[in-house]
């Protein structure tokens, strides 16, 4: 009866703690250069995900129209990122 207590004081801890997460905080990086590379790998994973059956092509194809087209504004933009 003791394990099952502190298993279930265990479980509930944890759990209580996953919700006190805070979901409104964003990562971001400045770099301009470093998001072009997170945008090019982003379109990499979404082609992965389109040929291995994960999202349905029309789903890829909006993603990768506005995936591609933030990553090549920001190229436009900022030139001397664009090697």
């Amino acid at each position: 009866m003791v394990k099952i207590t502190k298993l279930v004081m265990g479980a509930s801890i944890l759990l209580s703690s996953c919700s006190t997460i805070n979901r409104d905080v964003v990562f971001y990086t400045k770099s301009v250069k470093k998001s072009i590379h997170n945008l090019e790998q982003l379109e990499m994973w979404i082609e992965n995900d389109r040929e291995i059956g994960i999202i349905p092509n029309e789903i890829a194809d909006d993603y990768m129209l506005a995936v591609t087209s933030t990553r090549l504004s920001l190229k436009k933009k900022y030139k001397k990122y664009d090697k």
